[in-house]
């Protein structure tokens, strides 16, 4: 399900309370515009002049802005333009799968810089934090620039009592642990943690088919079946980041045994490994006809 209407400007707030979100709000503006003036910044934010000069100000001073020169315009100066400094920070992203991690570094402008895959032969936190811990710090090494910090992207459900981490397309051994903690002390920087649909319609939204779209489903097919949500321009994740784990939806009464306990769940019949169980070979049956 697609809203194909244009996705509004981001807001900002004029008091200084909401400092963090105005400049969060102006460097995606900037970001998604590739080249803009304080004025017109102002315009499409909602806020002051002064505001505005001040947070891009500060960003610049960051290195996470930088003046591009000045736009030809008809009469008076020609105001100076701002983009993003694709050198000025990093982030670091992780998705660690059921058989395999997969580590990446974006620049500001979400330029991709790093990819590595590592195969898993094990997925327990006992095997997967020190691999954590290795390609992590190898990625950071791989770019000079300020690390904001470092996404990992797991498949869900998480906090659900008998759903989370068991069966063959979750991670086993993950349940009833703090996970956000056990990632930052294995990598030693600020971890955010999101599931895998989640994950995939933020990075739509952002960079992808979901650039100018407000309200989006995506379904992710990845070993189970999840559905991200975007509303209005930003990820719906409901209480416990949960919101779209479709997978474990009852779909055909008396069906398939599932993991979670229930029976015919959508993910036993629309995923990967529902996918990966049907095409194996079944067993030779010795024929009644000689």
């Amino acid at each position: 399900m697609i809203d194909k209407s244009r996705a509004p400007s981001a807001i900002g707030n004029n008091p200084e309370r909401n400092r963090e979100h105005n400049r969060r709000v102006v460097l995606d503006l900037v970001r998604q515009h590739g080249m803009l003036g304080r004025m017109e910044i102002a315009r499409q934010t909602h806020l002051t002049a002064q505001a505005v000069a001040n947070i891009v100000d500060d960003l610049v001073g960051e290195g996470l802005l930088m003046a591009t020169g000045r736009r030809r315009t008809g009469r008076g100066q020609p105001p100076i333009q701002f983009a993003v400094n694709p050198e000025g920070a990093a982030t670091v992203g992780v998705e660690i799968a059921t058989d395999q991690m997969v580590v990446t570094v974006l620049d500001l402008t979400g330029v991709l810089r790093y990819k590595r895959i590592i195969p898993l032969s094990g997925t327990t936190p006992e095997r997967t934090l020190p691999v954590f811990s290795l390609e992590v710090g190898r990625a950071r090494k791989s770019v000079e620039a300020p690390l904001l910090g470092v996404g990992v992207v797991m498949p869900g459900p998480f906090g659900i009592e008998g759903m989370s981490f068991v069966g063959p397309t979750t991670l086993p051994g993950w349940n009833g642990i703090d996970v956000e903690a056990e990632l930052e002390a294995a990598c030693g920087a600020n971890v955010t943690l999101e599931n895998d649909a989640a994950a995939a319609a933020v990075a739509e939204r952002l960079f992808g088919a979901g650039h100018a779209i407000a309200h989006f489903c995506m379904l992710y097919f990845g070993s189970g079946i999840g559905l991200g949500m975007i509303q209005d321009g930003a990820p719906y994740r409901g209480a416990f980041g949960n919101a779209g784990e479709i997978g474990h939806v009852p779909l055909v009464p008396s069906g398939r045994l599932c993991p979670c306990g229930q029976r015919g769940c959508l993910e036993r019949y629309a995923s990967l490994h529902a996918l990966h169980e049907r095409s194996r070979p079944e067993r030779q049956k010795p024929s009644a006809n000689i």
